[in-house]
């Protein structure tokens, strides 16, 4: 009798071990929650700011960064960026690049694709006007020394008014494009060979380099820069696209 009732007993704990067992695994397992706490970012001081442009490719669907002035940003041996645009009826897209080593690099330039790529097949975004460019400098101990922010247009040839993302700059070309597209951006920095100007300059940029795109900029009294050198706008009109400072 007391064997039985101990194989029964035995049978018991056997079974509700196995039930224990089971439930145990079917529990999701509790983990920490993670966190990210966002950087805070100093702004760069006017005169430590890189130079920041963007060029449209004849098709559209490339944009040809450039940052330029890399050895103003004191302490800085790495750099991140950040490429966002808006596409039309769609959640923001972009790319991005982490840590990109300074040492012995003046400019940094980069192709950017405004849509994906798989196994040599482009998709490409179409209806992209507007996106943001940030820029962000560490020491060697990865620890952030500034960074910088700004925003760009894109436009095709369907209009003579270019104008900048926040419209304080408007370029009015003299002449409707035939063809190509153009980028209206705040450069952030200023080019070499201009002093006491404390405001960003726009540049504004075309994809097709052998034409020149005369016009009239909205600055009473401005500069514009182009081929390395600033040169004086009269009543505001100019003779090509380029990067323009208004002079107060």
């Amino acid at each position: 009798m007391n064997k039985t009732i101990l194989v029964i007993a035995t049978g018991i704990l056997a079974i509700v071990g196995i039930v224990g067992f089971i439930y145990a695994r079917s529990r999701p397992v509790e983990t920490e929650e993670v966190v990210e706490v966002e950087e805070m970012v100093p702004e760069l001081p006017f005169d430590q700011r890189p130079v920041i442009t963007l060029t449209p490719r004849s098709d559209g669907h490339w944009l040809k960064l450039s940052i330029s002035g890399l050895s103003r940003v004191p302490g800085a041996t790495t750099m991140d960026f950040d490429f966002k645009y808006e596409v039309p009826g769609k959640p923001d897209q972009g790319t991005s690049a982490r840590l990109v080593k300074l040492s012995g690099l003046t400019v940094y330039e980069r192709d950017i694709l405004l849509g994906s790529e798989s196994s040599g097949k482009f998709r490409y975004d179409e209806g992209v006007e507007r996106g943001t460019i940030s820029v962000r400098f560490r020491d060697s101990s990865r620890k952030l020394v500034g960074g910088v922010t700004t925003d760009f247009r894109l436009y095709g040839a369907t209009t003579t008014d270019l104008v900048s993302k926040d419209e304080s700059f408007t370029y009015k070309l003299t002449t409707m494009p035939k063809k190509g597209y153009f980028v209206v951006i705040p450069t952030v920095g200023m080019p070499e060979g201009l002093q006491g100007v404390s405001v960003s300059p726009i540049g504004v940029f075309a994809s097709e380099s052998a034409v020149k795109y005369p016009g009239v900029v909205n600055y009473t009294s401005a500069k514009r820069y182009s081929g390395g050198k600033w040169e004086d706008l009269k009543s505001s009109n100019s003779s090509d696209l380029g990067i323009f400072s208004e002079i107060k």
